[in-house]
């Protein structure tokens, strides 16, 4: 399946829609693949069960789970930033999640975890949001609704307002909601939940984070 998608987003880059190239201006191509552990589409978005650096670059136990959960994070960031990733790095995303997942009881390998937008930014820092150009957005919203016709998630926990505000354009949801939606793909209803991004953690209280928790666990409870 990893390989089915990478295929897809391969040709549609090589359509060259922005004049010739595969992003608009401030958008790049991912220059090589992680190996191990990573986020879709810089790495195979599949679960490791241990976060020890030699195994985070050990392929994933785990085979690609269908009808499962897609955790829709923003994007990988700037071009500078992940040239400078180390392959066996556990980024604060991933410890963060981890965490989460641990409290509300939900084993990692059900998820698939990839992103809402294409490419590497260039010219913009690693907190920007997004391209402000309709084309990318629908190119983007157009590779995610292919995503969840390849996955067939159950339920989409969205890590954030932005890949949030994409999702909108696939599925009849409001991306301002925090409640436990339903939306329809392609004659095929999946939960949706909008929680915050993992790394604003760092700044939550054990209850609150426990409150996140029990968010999660009672939707992916409610789909399965």
């Amino acid at each position: 399946m990893i390989q089915t998608l990478r295929e897809r987003l391969k040709e549609i880059e090589d359509e060259g829609r922005f004049g010739g190239r595969a992003y608009p201006n401030g958008v790049e191509p991912f220059p090589r693949l992680l190996v191990g552990q990573g986020f879709f589409p810089g790495g195979d978005g599949l679960w490791r069960d241990s976060d020890l650096p030699h195994k985070l670059r050990e392929p994933s136990p785990y085979a690609f789970p269908k009808n499962g959960i897609m955790f829709l994070g923003n994007d990988f960031g700037t071009l500078q930033s992940y040239n400078k990733l180390k392959l066996h790095e556990n980024p604060p995303t991933w410890r963060h999640l981890r965490h989460r997942l641990v409290l509300a009881n939900i084993p990692g390998q059900v998820g698939f975890y990839t992103n809402a937008f294409l490419g590497l930014r260039s010219d913009r820092g690693a907190l920007a949001t997004s391209v402000d150009n309709p084309t990318y957005l629908l190119l983007c919203a157009e590779y995610l609704g292919f995503q969840i016709s390849v996955q067939e998630p159950r339920l989409v926990v969205v890590l954030g307002a932005s890949p949030a505000g994409l999702l909108e354009r696939i599925l009849a949801i409001s991306a301002k909601s925090r409640e436990l939606q339903f939306g329809n793909h392609r004659g095929r209803q999946l939960g949706v939940l909008i929680v915050s991004h993992p790394y604003s953690d760092l700044n939550k209280s054990s209850q609150q984070k426990e409150e996140l928790a029990n968010r999660t666990r009672d939707a992916w409870f409610r789909v399965s």
